[in-house]
């Protein structure tokens, strides 16, 4: 079925020139031939915080939550990342600062450009931009499309179901997307990671979590995976808070309907999810 919508879409995987646009990275539907489904929102129902753009986007000037608490990728994901693969663009190196390493041109809608950049904490993502490049103005700039489904998953669901029927046929789906679509120049070759399933399926997983990072998708598969978190480690740049290390999947990702709610309805509170709070505790090293 994966490959039937494919087909049927029509659609292609984002080429890097398409991810990286800083007037319409992952915020036009039209601007890509990737998105299957995706959200538009229209200026009259933007407001200066109570959109997706001022909470994901660092360029944006006019919300606190952008360049003042930027939401960054996980250290570890993001070293796990082929330096080959421009998806590492989406978020900014530790190395960018130093005239001494080699570093990538990172491309901004805002006129600082890179000394921007350079203020931002590590690891902080630009993946997300302010619609039309417009960081100053939310009413255009908090505008954007936001997508719900790509064809890229359909292309990472299709490789995760062959690989149960023939392992070598999902490590040749897996191989052949990375190369044709991620990996400049080629190169990638996931075999000798992939001796099982539950290997090859911890790979896939891994390529998911980058590709997806921030739209809302892969969740649901580690729940459905049972797979682990890992927040807390030596040299993490999570929050003391989010340091949450769990064997298989998080108690906090089941829904539980709120303490507001059951407290006003108590025959609710009989049927609710358990709570999970507390459940699992910070690692502190």
């Amino acid at each position: 079925y994966a490959r039937l919508a494919i087909n049927a879409s029509g659609c292609t995987p984002l080429t890097q020139e398409q991810w990286e646009d800083p007037s319409n990275g992952f915020n036009s539907a039209m601007s890509n031939n990737a998105w299957i489904w995706g959200l538009a929102l229209p200026s009259e129902s933007v407001a200066n915080l109570f959109c997706f753009t001022a909470h994901m986007s660092t360029e944006n000037a006019w919300s606190a939550y952008g360049n003042d608490a930027c939401r960054c990728i996980n250290s570890n994901l993001y070293n796990s990342i082929d330096l080959r693969d421009f998806r590492r663009h989406s978020w900014l190196d530790p190395d960018r600062k130093d005239p001494e390493k080699e570093s990538y041109d990172y491309k901004s809608c805002r006129k600082e450009g890179k000394e921007y950049f350079n203020e931002l904490p590590d690891y902080a993502n630009i993946k997300f931009r302010p619609a039309q490049g417009a960081y100053e103005n939310f009413k255009v700039g908090g505008a954007a499309d936001h997508p719900y489904m790509r064809v890229e998953e359909m292309y990472f669901i299709e490789a995760e179901a062959k690989a149960h029927e023939n392992l070598g046929e999902g490590i040749r789906l897996l191989n052949e997307f990375m190369n044709n679509y991620r990996i400049v120049g080629g190169g990638y070759d996931c075999t000798n990671m992939s001796s099982s399933v539950e290997n090859f399926t911890n790979e896939l997983m891994l390529q998911k979590r980058i590709e997806f990072w921030g739209e809302g998708i892969v969740m649901f598969d580690m729940k459905r995976l049972d797979m682990s978190t890992r927040r807390g480690y030596v040299g993490t740049n999570s929050p003391a808070s989010y340091r949450l290390n769990t064997e298989g999947r998080a108690p906090y990702w089941n829904f539980v309907i709120s303490r507001g709610e059951t407290q006003n309805n108590p025959v609710i509170a009989t049927q609710n999810n358990p709570d999970p709070s507390q459940t699992v505790k910070p690692w502190n090293g």
